[in-house]
């Protein structure tokens, strides 16, 4: 019957609810039949210019007053475009945030309800249970592995063995000491003692006059007979 009713015309049509995204696709086409306008009207307002112009040249006043009178229509009609333009840009901005947050918000609304079931599904003494299950298990583990890691048959008494090591450990300082102090004394020079008594007294010669080998007549001689023979 509704439908009858509605094919007839007896029942308006149930109007289509407009989102955010249809709100900005329409607003988007708005915005760029605008631009084509303001395209439009900047080149006639160019046109008008050329005109006017032109008919001054010819000294044709009236049809250049006419052609300045368009331009100034033309430029009140692109002013108008662009105050449009830019109102309709800020609700397109407007439509961006509101469809952002209304996204948001149904996130963190399904996020709430995920959350709710499945908290609703965890119980919290089963939680603690867990916990101390897992406890007990760790302690368990822990006395397993001291007892494999313990020592196996008799074990030798500490005190005696801490004894025996400070004993050994004095015994290698003695032998230690022992050879540093024969390499100092290897070291240091030996010192020798003696007595004045041993020390030989050596007492300087006279100097005695070296006399030469050839005598006085003899070297007079000699010259008598070169001075000859000369």
């Amino acid at each position: 019957m509704a439908k009858v009713l509605t094919a007839l015309g007896l029942r308006k049509k149930p109007a289509l609810v407009d989102t955010a995204e249809t709100g900005i696709a329409k607003t988007s086409d708005h915005i760029q039949a605008i631009a084509q306008r303001k395209k439009q009207l900047e080149n006639e307002i160019r046109q008008c210019m050329i005109n006017a112009k032109t008919y001054n040249a010819k000294k044709n006043k009236l049809a250049a007053r006419k052609q300045l009178e368009k331009k100034a229509r033309l430029e009140k009609q692109l002013l108008i475009q662009y105050g449009v333009e830019t109102n309709m840009e800020r609700q397109q901005d407007a439509l961006v945030t509101v469809a952002q947050n209304r996204d948001i918000t149904n996130a963190m609304k399904s996020n709430a309800a995920i959350l709710r079931d499945e908290m609703a599904q965890t119980n919290v003494d089963d939680v603690a249970e867990t916990m101390d299950d897992i406890s007990e298990q760790m302690t368990e583990i822990d006395q397993v592995g001291d007892a494999i890691s313990g020592p196996i048959g008799e074990v030798a008494d500490e005190d005696e063995i801490t004894k025996q090591l400070e004993a050994l450990g004095t015994e290698e300082v003695e032998e230690l000491e022992v050879p540093q102090r024969d390499r100092e004394e290897l070291k240091r020079p030996p010192s020798v003692v003696v007595s004045a008594s041993a020390i030989p007294v050596i007492t300087p010669k006279a100097r005695v006059p070296m006399k030469s080998s050839v005598s006085a007549p003899s070297q007079r001689k000699e010259l008598e007979d070169l001075d000859a023979m000369m």
